[in-house]
């Protein structure tokens, strides 16, 4: 299936809006009874036209309510006027159409796998996603309004991408034997996230018609960054019910993340629950009234690796912030001290609960209890 939209809508505010155009592509295809792929991918760009909002007299709305109502929009020989009694303040229709401040945005999100079943009831299956993204902004101010006429024009650039991309690997197993019911899942996950951007601001233009920031005479400002991540996972998972009324699932998995010290990159988060569809036996299995009685109960972990990328690393800071002899001389500092052992938090949960549903599950209840603790608490301390 092959689809695509375009959007345009106009903003409320003159000069503002915004433009959206997407594809999109569902594929897939069954080479035989025992292989198949398929993939999906979206793209998509849109690209937003700002305005300077900001409180302040350069502002659109602002320049508009501290406007006279006696200024007209244009002098009498085409220029934009300013209200007499306070030059300073913009023209709020000058401020709306005559800058350029733009963002496009352009993102494309896809994946693709492959599934065989090389024998009955085992399906192995591998598929890749990734996730692309590219920011770019563009504002330029003239030097004909009056944000941008003592710096004989001003123009900034910022230019930002994020790529991430996630494979897996499965191998489910299913077998029925006479009563008996088991699903075995084994499977691997890798992913990776890297981002990277550069922003520059200069001034100084010998003319408003060429306003990229090589126009500028004086590069005021320009700085980059760069960070990334990886997750590396293994995880299990077994499934066992008798006559479908006896239920057992146990798991286990194994991160490894980047974030995390040297020392203590993995963490392993088992769990188990147990189940007794109650309603299911001979005693209750046709009472006109109780449709359904299950008494369910569990242990698990989860682990939180939502932190910085580089917590457990020692960090140096450079440029301009750490001065040597104060002489603008760039300079070399310790922004962060390294920790080897930093871990996962972990968070254990055990947990009862009860469903009950009657008159053919018209009415269904339940109820749990639960008690959670977590350990290794995540957070940022305070150097002394």
């Amino acid at each position: 299936m092959v689809s695509g939209t375009y959007f345009n809508q106009d903003g409320i505010i003159l000069g503002s809006g915004y433009k959206r155009g997407s594809g999109r592509l569902n594929l897939e295809h069954k080479i035989s009874d025992k292989v198949k792929f398929g993939t999906n991918l979206t793209v998509s760009r849109s690209t937003s036209n700002r305005i300077n909002n900001d409180n302040n007299i350069y502002g659109v709305l602002s320049a508009a309510i501290l406007t006279g109502s006696q200024t007209p929009v244009y002098n009498a020989d085409g220029t934009y006027a300013h209200d007499p009694l306070n030059a300073s303040i913009e023209n709020p229709v000058a401020a709306a159409l005559v800058p350029t401040f733009t963002s496009v945005n352009t993102r494309a999100i896809g994946n693709v796998y492959l599934q065989v079943e090389p024998i009955q009831g085992l399906v192995l299956r591998s598929s890749v996603g990734g996730d692309y993204l590219n920011l770019q902004e563009n504002r330029f101010i003239p030097s004909t309004l009056n944000a941008g006429r003592a710096t004989s024009g001003l123009a900034n650039a910022n230019s930002r991408y994020d790529i991430a991309w996630l494979n897996e690997n499965t191998a489910t197993y299913n077998k029925a034997f006479g009563d008996h019911h088991v699903s075995l899942l084994l499977g691997q996950s890798a992913q990776k996230s890297a981002q990277q951007g550069i922003q520059a601001t200069a001034t100084t233009f010998a003319t408003n018609l060429i306003t990229q920031l090589a126009a500028g005479a004086v590069k005021q400002t320009a700085s980059s960054d760069a960070t990334q991540w990886t997750l590396l996972s293994y995880f299990s998972r077994l499934n066992y019910d008798y006559k479908g009324k006896y239920l057992v699932t146990a798991g286990i998995r194994g991160d490894g993340s980047s974030r995390f010290g040297a020392n203590n990159k993995y963490g392993y988060f088992p769990s188990v629950s147990l189940g007794w569809r109650i309603g299911q036996e001979a005693f209750l299995v046709d009472n006109p009234i109780v449709s359904e009685l299950k008494l369910r109960g569990g242990y698990g972990q989860t682990g939180n690796f939502n932190i910085g990328n580089f917590s457990s690393y020692t960090l140096y800071g450079v440029g301009s912030t750490y001065l040597a002899n104060y002489n603008n001389v760039a300079g070399l500092g310790i922004q962060q001290l390294g920790n080897p052992d930093l871990t996962w938090e972990k968070s254990a949960q055990v947990n009862i609960g009860v469903d009950f549903g009657v008159l053919n599950n018209r009415v269904l209840l339940s109820a749990n209890v639960f008690k959670s603790k977590t350990s290794a608490l995540l957070q940022n301390l305070p150097c002394h």
